[in-house]
């Protein structure tokens, strides 16, 4: 198994440093987070997953500075394995470029993913008109020799193996996969694993790695109790890693594992330290 960190959760440390980091723990590989950095008074505001990160490539500015970001993976030693975007199927000049700087830089892949679902629209309509986006995109993606991943994720339409599969189905898996989020699927679309891996079959491309755990809430209108999902270390969460691994290893699994760590018991270089040695325990 390869090991890899998707960089939203190094959110304080710069590109340079955490490529520093990952070879002294023995990491493999980066998935690079690739959006629109913040900007003005968000850029002084104290350091987050999600907003002021530290370790985000610029998406504007990503096909000119491909050659310069792999050269500096290549000096540590850090293969991209992927990019973590946060564009969707229906953006297409914006994906067409991020396929390009994928290419540019030795990158096989990059995440896209299909329409959000709030029940304001039914999802067959959804649903269809991701795949029209997608079929839309795929001679880029082959001209590129890039692939494009959507991933099993909470408030999409592919939030389950099954769902992520019905989207992909269609597609050459050369070319369209499915990032496996075994985190995200606490929240919502948890399917057995091997089940799930099975259900994706050739369109298994990706894995993201974290933990998270259902806490509860408050009550309903009715009286029944509520829960929600909240971030916990990898040692304390409600994904079960070993049987996890025995589904991959029963499915032939053996790419990289993007780990994602949101909680902030630990320091970024200390959570870089002992989540993969912890997961190697497990994974090796």
């Amino acid at each position: 198994m390869k090991y890899a960190i998707f960089t939203v959760c190094a959110k304080d440390l710069t590109p340079e440093s955490l490529l520093r980091e990952l070879k002294r723990h023995g990491y493999h590989g980066v998935e690079w987070r690739v959006t629109k950095p913040a900007a003005g008074d968000a850029a002084k505001e104290p350091y987050s997953y999600w907003g002021n990160n530290r370790c985000t490539i610029d998406a504007g500015t990503i096909l000119e500075q491909a050659d310069e970001i792999k050269a500096l993976c290549a000096l540590h030693g850090i293969e991209i394995c992927a990019l973590g975007t946060y564009a969707d199927c229906t953006q297409y000049e914006a994906v067409t470029r991020l396929l390009e700087a994928a290419a540019k830089m030795g990158c096989p892949k990059i995440r896209v993913n299909g329409a959000q679902y709030d029940g304001r629209k039914p999802y067959d309509e959804l649903l269809f008109a991701s795949q029209a986006a997608f079929a839309r995109l795929v001679p880029a993606a082959r001209h590129f020799g890039v692939r494009m991943n959507i991933e099993m994720h909470m408030g999409l339409i592919h939030p389950s193996a099954s769902a992520a599969r019905r989207l992909v189905d269609p597609f050459d898996p050369a070319v369209i996969g499915v990032i496996y989020d075994i985190g995200n699927i606490v929240t919502e679309g948890f399917e057995a694993y091997r089940l799930g891996l099975e259900i994706l079959g050739p369109y298994l491309n990706h894995i993201h790695v974290k933990n998270a755990l259902l806490a509860p809430n408050g009550r309903y209108d009715d009286g029944g109790a509520r829960f929600t999902s909240r971030q916990a270390p990898f040692w304390e969460g409600m994904a079960a890693f070993s049987e996890f691994n025995d589904a991959l290893k029963a499915v032939g699994y053996d790419g990289y594992l993007s780990l994602e760590d949101f909680c902030d018991e630990l320091s970024t270089t200390e959570k870089l330290e002992q989540d993969i040695a912890y997961l190697k325990k497990i994974f090796d």
